[in-house]
């Protein structure tokens, strides 16, 4: 859905190390939308992350893999509502050895505010 985005932003940003990705649609009921194409292009891209969330996004395990081979820096990982996910083979043992913050699709935790939030811009000093 958003992997052309996401190359030229990788690309672009080669020193990126948090990415947060919003998926957000309206209705949780199935079929879920299911594709790699946004993971494959983070996994392409993006190899410095650190910190990734990815909320209601339709990766797959197969999408997970490629993110765990390509970004060895990665230590927080949010996949709230990434219902496609399974942790089948290896998966979940590579996630408890590498990922500090391991946040699940089924966690309860399903509305973030903090995605609006820009603690570079945002300052207390500034009139509204």
């Amino acid at each position: 859905m958003w992997e052309g985005y996401l190359k030229v932003v990788g690309q672009s940003c080669p020193k990126l190390n948090t990415l947060k990705l919003n998926c957000f649609r309206i209705g949780f009921d199935p079929p879920f939308y299911v594709s790699d194409d946004d993971a494959l292009a983070i996994a392409e891209t993006m190899h410095g992350l650190r910190f990734l969330k990815l909320f209601s996004n339709g990766l797959t395990d197969a999408g997970l893999k490629a993110i765990l081979d390509n970004c060895p820096d990665l230590e927080h990982l949010d996949l709230n509502h990434c219902f496609n996910v399974n942790f089948s083979g290896d998966l979940e043992k590579r996630c408890s050895e590498r990922i500090k913050v391991l946040v699940r699709p089924g966690s309860p935790r399903i509305f973030d505010f903090s995605i609006f939030e820009d603690s570079d811009t945002l300052d207390s000093d500034h009139d509204l």
